[in-house]
């Protein structure tokens, strides 16, 4: 990594360490500070901070969106091994809840512990026991998926390419139907945090695979 490289990352790493401090301090002034701007900044510099680890030769715009669909993956995987572990499930249905909306998961999962429709209302809900261990091992393999594609779309794979494709549209198709029941069960308000993550899905798969000569390397 080149001095200017590092540089860089040292400073995205103290970004993280203030967001971090920001996230459990005590103080008021550190209280007030949404937590969407929190989430949106640790997303900000962890990407950013992926996207050092790309070659200087690509564009701006294509080593951020690829590094974000790489971020993506990772955070599928966390919450995903989080919840193999012995009575998480409160714990990891906390961790998705900063991710995207824990309802999206457990509709997906087939095993509501409560009527879908009956969901918004319930004073607790969490991925139910036994699901998690299934569910887990199938999105962390997703999501390993998701991370290796996306590494490779830095050097063009159209293996790579297909594959976010698929699971983007397979995204997109998931996200409309939820969408779809959550409207009419919640309204607006009770989706927006899926809304705004497949969006950003959207986005970064653009700039990913813009101006790509699939199959090229640079050097060609």
């Amino acid at each position: 990594m080149s001095v200017s490289k590092a540089i860089r990352a040292l400073i995205t790493l103290g970004v993280l360490l203030l967001l971090g401090f920001a996230t459990v301090s005590s103080t008021a002034a550190m209280r007030d500070i949404p937590r969407v701007v929190l989430i949106g900044g640790a997303s900000a510099a962890i990407t950013y901070g992926i996207s050092l680890l790309f070659r200087d030769e690509l564009p701006l715009g294509r080593r951020l969106g690829t590094a974000y669909l790489a971020f993506v993956g990772i955070t599928y995987v966390i919450p995903s091994a989080v919840g193999l572990g012995e009575h998480m499930d409160f714990v990891v249905t906390s961790i998705w809840n900063r991710l995207v909306d824990p309802y999206l998961l457990i509709w997906l999962s087939g095993h509501a512990r409560a009527d879908l429709y009956q969901l918004p209302d319930s004073s607790s809900y969490f991925m139910p026991p036994g699901v998690n261990y299934r569910f887990s091992y199938a999105v962390i393999t997703a999501s390993v998926i998701a991370i290796v594609a996306a590494l490779g779309m830095t050097r063009s794979s159209k293996i790579g390419l297909v594959t976010w494709t698929v699971l983007l549209g397979a995204s997109l198709l998931f996200s409309g139907c939820y969408i779809y029941v959550g409207i009419y069960s919640w309204g607006i308000s009770g989706i927006g945090v899926q809304m705004f993550w497949e969006a950003s899905y959207i986005v970064a798969f653009g700039l990913a695979t813009r101006h790509v000569k699939w199959g090229q390397t640079l050097s060609e």
